[in-house]
């Protein structure tokens, strides 16, 4: 895993190496919280909601609190507007988090039932939506011991709450991985706990993070984490947050698929505290740094269950010229959840011991993006930006060694075969073997020498360009490779990985590229040693304007320089 560390450290030659957004979505700041403004509206597939934001119809706090409902209540809604899409049981923590953040623009009934959905199991806010427990269920509590300061409160079998209850060993169990996960995550890794939700008007009995069982599987819905702070609305200019969250009684209906009953529980537990986690840093943060360290945690904490390997199938892996930060791509999950493997690169990159996680890593970008008071409070990508830059190294060389080892993950990965695996398994074989598509694949000949592919990048995309020898090529030939891209300063890099006919991947070089983003590489090129050469190029750029502008990016910004337009050439040199 050295070669990560590299890759990331350096925009020079290297030696032939072995194988081994704040958004705005909202009309308006939100005015008692110090006028941040608020992230982009969770992105989901267009319908009838979405056409009702878009013509004015309704406002983005109006907007939320439908999408809100349908979570739940998802027939109302419909009848109400027609053709509603389900949300994703998995978008239902911050699908709840644009209903927090706009709750204050409502009066009225619709105030109400925002408190409502908002409201835990077991409040009395006039009916919580979700699953709440029936009035006056019986709800039993157990909690952890130590420095472990967290309860779970659930119907026991046999109480007033049929729809609800949970068999009093299935809470158990869910303490003890809840435990488990507070160990890992809190203890081990260094990350900041939970805020202590004393002064909520329900504090679930004492300070502790509260999690809640209840039958939200009836709606799909694996688990979520909201707030009940009463100081969301008079923040003061820090925006860290307490939480509660809500876990399903039992995963056995058929929305969890594919998984054991505990194996969700689980992943889903390491993800949805991960949540409570950020909340404790930044509640504001930018979407896909959320999602992709919460989906990156999951694989920390349950290394054997994997289930964050679905989000590749919309990843920087298979969609390489979308933006890492763009959190509205083609459907649901791109690309909050995939960029979770862009988190796992970093943590792997920068460990000091070859393959293997170091989990300061992501812990040490999310104290740069702090918002507690005197926190730095940076933003998503700045704070990346800022950490790279403290380990000595540019995000320039980061962008390329990410791009380069997305493209032969069993190479630079810890679990990048089983990444490739999961890829090809599910249907992923665009660029051969799982790998991402090639923008250009040419094989050159004596009578078809040379080859050439313009192609425009936006910010954080990057794209391929294949290279290879016809059986009737020299073996004493070379190949000369030309990269024109946009001025260096833009974040132009480009990096060429040779495929031997051994099966090993390895980087040759990264182009050492002129102030104009422009570079020259000749590499062997001999059919018996050489299957092909891939040219990586890539838009690293990190600027961007007008933070709390109308995106789904970082910051929710306008990215400076995209459409960049990269020129590469390869000519066989016999």
């Amino acid at each position: 895993m050295r070669i990560l560390r590299a890759l990331a450290a350096t925009a020079v030659a290297l030696a032939l190496l072995p194988a081994i957004p704040a958004a705005s979505g909202a009309e308006r700041s939100s005015g008692r919280s110090a006028g941040r403004t608020l992230p982009a509206l969770t992105r989901v597939p267009a319908d009838a909601l979405t056409k009702a934001l878009n013509h004015g119809e309704l406002t983005d706090a109006e907007y939320a609190l439908e999408r809100a409902t349908s979570l739940f209540r998802l027939p109302s809604v419909r009848n109400r507007f027609g053709a509603v899409a389900r949300p994703h049981g998995r978008d239902a923590t911050l699908i709840l988090r644009d209903l927090a953040m706009r709750a204050e623009y409502l009066s009225g009934d619709d105030r109400t039932a925002a408190e409502a959905i908002l409201a835990r199991p077991d409040d009395s806010i006039g009916e919580p939506y979700g699953q709440p427990y029936k009035e006056g269920a019986t709800v039993e509590v157990i909690c952890a011991n130590g420095d472990v300061k967290l309860c779970v409160h659930f119907v026991p079998t046999g109480g007033n709450d049929p729809f609800n209850r949970t068999d009093p060993a299935w809470a158990a169990s869910t303490l003890a991985e809840m435990t488990n996960v507070w160990d890992q995550e809190i203890t081990e890794m260094g990350f900041r706990p939970p805020r202590s939700d004393g002064t909520s008007k329900n504090d679930g009995g004492d300070d502790r993070t509260d999690i809640y069982l209840a039958n939200i599987g009836s709606d799909g819905v694996y688990g979520y984490c909201s707030t009940d702070d009463p100081e969301l609305y008079d923040l003061d200019g820090r925006y860290d947050l307490s939480a509660y969250c809500v876990l399903d009684n039992d995963y056995t209906e058929d929305a969890f698929q594919n998984l054991t009953p505990l194996e969700n529980m689980q992943v889903t537990a390491a993800h949805e505290f991960f949540h409570a986690v950020q909340f404790a840093y930044d509640f504001f943060e930018d979407a896909w740094f959320m999602e992709g360290t919460a989906a990156w945690v999951e694989d920390e904490v349950y290394d054997e269950v994997n289930d964050n390997y679905q989000y590749l199938d919309e990843s920087p892996m298979t969609q390489p010229g979308t933006p890492l930060d763009r959190t509205n791509g083609s459907s649901l999950f791109m690309n909050r959840y995939g960029a979770w493997i862009f988190w796992r690169y970093l943590s792997e990159a920068f460990s000091d011991t070859p393959q293997t996680v170091d989990h300061d890593v992501i812990q040490s970008i999310w104290e740069l993006a702090d918002g507690a008071s005197g926190g730095p409070n940076n933003y998503s990508l700045q704070a990346v930006k800022r950490f790279v830059v403290d380990q000595g190294t540019s995000f320039r060389g980061v962008m390329g060694g990410f791009a380069a080892s997305a493209f032969a993950p069993e190479t630079f990965f810890e679990e990048g075969a089983g990444y490739l695996d999961w890829l090809v398994t599910n249907g992923w074989n665009v660029g051969g073997g799982g790998r991402p598509p090639l923008s250009l694949n040419k094989t050159l000949s004596a009578s078809t020498p040379s080859g050439r592919k313009a192609k425009r990048l936006d910010h954080l995309s990057s794209a391929y360009y294949a290279f290879g020898p016809a059986g009737s090529v020299s073996d004493s030939s070379m190949l000369r490779l030309k990269v024109k891209g946009p001025a260096r300063r833009r974040g132009t890099t480009a990096t060429a990985l040779v495929h031997g006919t051994n099966g090993l991947i390895t980087v040759h070089s990264v182009f050492s590229l002129n102030s104009d983003g422009d570079g020259n590489l000749t590499v062997p090129f001999g059919p018996s040693s050489v299957q092909r050469v891939v040219v990586v190029a890539s838009n690293a750029s990190t600027k961007f304007v007008d933070c709390g502008f109308r995106s789904y990016l970082s910051c929710g910004g306008r990215p400076k320089f995209d459409n960049q337009k990269f020129v590469v050439r390869g000519k066989l040199l016999q």
